[in-house]
């Protein structure tokens, strides 16, 4: 019994680890705080661009699906399957049984999905504080109590929505256009993005933060 019992705990740590756990592109998850090396060296390789020039876009507030999209080439489907390839791989590795394998490849694949499609809050959070000449402790606690982005902005002295709206977008719209620069990206390619960014902005700002 204690065998099968240790053979249980055994097999759980692995499905953990193998299916990505204590892994995170953006920082999130990691309990350093700080992005898995080997994902963001996989993620650039596959996106064309170095793991610096990919940190610096996703500390913008472009997220990895827009990354994809936006790179000529590429795309979102390719980079979760070349994010979710290795990890796979290593799954099939690691001795687990058939069922055990199968619950940590679907962990895996949902894992990668949320990866691609997360956006990093904080840098949001600080773009917009910056702007708005307030802590981004004092704009956490006013999007707890149900604010939206833009209330704040409005209520803000010498401030507005749309002002708001163009310094959260900047920094995005900044790293498209130096992709556009190197060549890593297309002209289509970047105003295409640049829509998206755009809406995804607007969504942002009045979006409720509480519940």
């Amino acid at each position: 019994m204690i065998a099968v019992a240790v053979a249980a705990v055994i097999a759980g740590v692995l499905i953990a680890v193998l299916s990505g756990g204590g892994r995170d592109l953006h920082g999130t998850g990691s309990r350093s705080g700080r992005a898995g090396g080997g994902d963001v060296t996989l993620a650039a390789r596959y996106l064309g661009i170095t793991p610096a020039q990919l940190r610096s876009r996703l500390r913008s507030g472009e997220s990895l699906a827009q990354i994809a999209a936006a790179t000529s080439g590429r795309s979102p489907a390719g980079l979760e399957q070349a994010l979710a390839g290795q990890r796979i791989a290593e799954v099939k590795r690691s001795g687990l049984t058939p069922a055990q394998q199968s619950a940590a490849i679907e962990r895996v694949r949902k894992r990668v999905k949320r990866e691609l499609k997360h956006v990093r809050g904080r840098a949001t959070t600080v773009t917009a504080a910056r702007y708005l000449g307030i802590s981004p402790e004092r704009l956490a606690a006013e999007l707890g109590t149900g604010h939206t982005l833009a209330d704040v902005a409005r209520a803000t002295p010498g401030r507005s929505v749309a002002g708001l709206a163009s310094a959260l977008a900047a920094s995005r719209e900044h790293a498209l256009a130096a992709a556009l620069k190197a060549g890593q990206i297309t002209p289509a390619a970047e105003q295409q993005a640049v829509r998206r960014v755009r809406a995804h902005v607007q969504r942002e700002i009045n979006r409720r933060f509480a519940t």
